[in-house]
C-alpha cells in the first residue's frame, strides 16, 4: 500500500496543497466550499484558450481537476453533487 509513502494532497483552484498528514485533508464538502470561494475570485474567460497546448491552455485545463477530484468524492455520498461538479469540470476541459 503506497498511502503510506504519498504525501497527502487535496485541489484548491489550479494547484495541489500538500499536507503533512492525512488527518490534515479537509472533508469533500469543505474543500468544495474551498473551492466555490476561489472560482469566485478569479475572472475567467468565457471562451477557453484557442490553442489548448500553450502555456494558457494548460492552465485552463488544470481549472477542472478540483471539480473532477469533488465529482469522485461525491460520487457515492452525494451524486446531484458529484453531478455538479462533473459539470463544471467539464466546462474546463475542452
Amino acid at each position: 500500500d503506497d498511502s503510506r509513502t504519498r504525501s497527502p494532497t487535496y485541489p484548491i483552484g489550479p494547484v495541489m496543497r500538500v499536507v503533512t498528514s492525512f488527518g490534515l485533508v479537509p472533508s469533500p464538502a469543505r474543500v468544495y466550499a474551498m473551492n466555490d470561494d476561489v472560482f469566485a475570485s478569479f475572472e475567467l474567460e468565457a471562451t477557453p484558450p484557442r490553442n489548448m497546448h500553450s502555456w494558457h491552455g494548460d492552465i485552463f485545463s488544470s481549472y477542472a481537476r478540483p471539480w473532477q477530484s469533488l465529482a469522485d468524492a461525491f460520487r457515492v455520498s452525494d451524486p446531484e453533487r458529484a453531478e455538479r461538479c462533473r459539470q463544471r469540470a467539464a466546462a474546463f476541459a475542452h
